[in-house]
């Protein structure tokens, strides 16, 4: 089990060789933002887990399109601009 401050991921176990998912407990969650997950749950009529799970995949999707489409440079570039900045 992984514990920070405000944050516990209890680590997925097997039982039967079946895999089972996570747990993710969040305290001290703000009330405007627990608010806004159940607004955005009724909406798209699902229930708060089911919506605060799809907000992070979409954000972790988001952050890892955002960092890929970064350029890349080699290490001859990087060590070329380097050498320039000198």
């Amino acid at each position: 089990m992984v514990q920070g401050e405000d944050l516990t991921l209890a680590e997925p176990f097997f039982l039967n060789q079946n895999k089972t998912m996570a747990t993710l407990n969040i305290d001290n969650l703000p009330d405007e933002l627990i608010t806004q997950i159940e607004k955005l749950a009724t909406k798209n009529n699902c229930s708060i887990k089911e919506q605060a799970i799809a907000l992070l995949k979409n954000a972790l999707i988001d952050q890892t399109t955002e960092a890929e489409n970064l350029p890349s440079k080699s290490i001859t570039e990087i060590i070329e601009e380097s050498r320039n900045r000198r």
